[in-house]
């Protein structure tokens, strides 16, 4: 149940922050651009790019690199 909650947890902080860099970016280019179609595109793209690195850092960090933990009663 906890990790189940966790999931969604860490889920909700990723789409906050995918959504957040998104508006931003799209904001700054209606503001230097005055063009909604570049902004609406800018953050739709800006959305998915944030949401492919933040998952592209999750699997480096859960990709196991070490050696295998040492079963103790295996001596």
């Amino acid at each position: 149940m906890i990790g189940t909650l966790r999931l969604f947890i860490d889920a909700s902080y990723a789409l906050t922050l995918m959504a957040f860099v998104g508006t931003v970016a799209g904001f700054m280019t209606a503001t230097i651009t005055s063009d909604t179609q570049r902004s609406l595109q800018v953050a739709i793209g800006i959305f998915a790019l944030t949401g492919a690195l933040l998952t592209i850092r999750l699997w480096r960090t859960t990709r196991g690199t070490g050696a295998p933990p040492v079963d103790p009663t295996a001596q």
